[in-house]
């Protein structure tokens, strides 16, 4: 995924005060679900047996640890600029910090 693609995400996303923050994580997720772009599957037939075979299996992308891993980077990169505020003991809400240096 190109990170031309997560800013374009990140203009299009609004936070509502009423989301949750697992609400606005599923939508993230969602979107990039959306942008991601297809992949073959895993080859690992890497191994030769002792007669010079390739001995492995072959993973589908879907449901690979691969693709847990980079979605999970893709929602972390799209979080990095936004942090929960705590607005009573049992509630938060998200919001987006401009600048993290003020």
């Amino acid at each position: 995924m190109k990170n031309e693609s997560y800013e374009q995400l990140e203009k299009n996303l609004e936070l509502d005060a009423n989301d949750t923050q697992d609400n606005h994580i599923k939508e993230i997720t969602n979107k990039l679900l959306i942008i991601e772009k297809p992949h073959n599957h895993l080859d690992m037939h890497h191994h030769l047996d002792s007669k010079g075979q390739h001995q492995g299996k072959l993973i589908d992308y879907r449901v690979s640890e691969l693709r847990v891993v980079e979605l999970h980077n893709g929602l972390c990169e799209m979080m990095q600029n936004y942090t929960l505020k705590v607005l009573n003991t049992n509630t938060y809400e998200w919001f987006k910090v401009d600048c993290w240096e003020a």
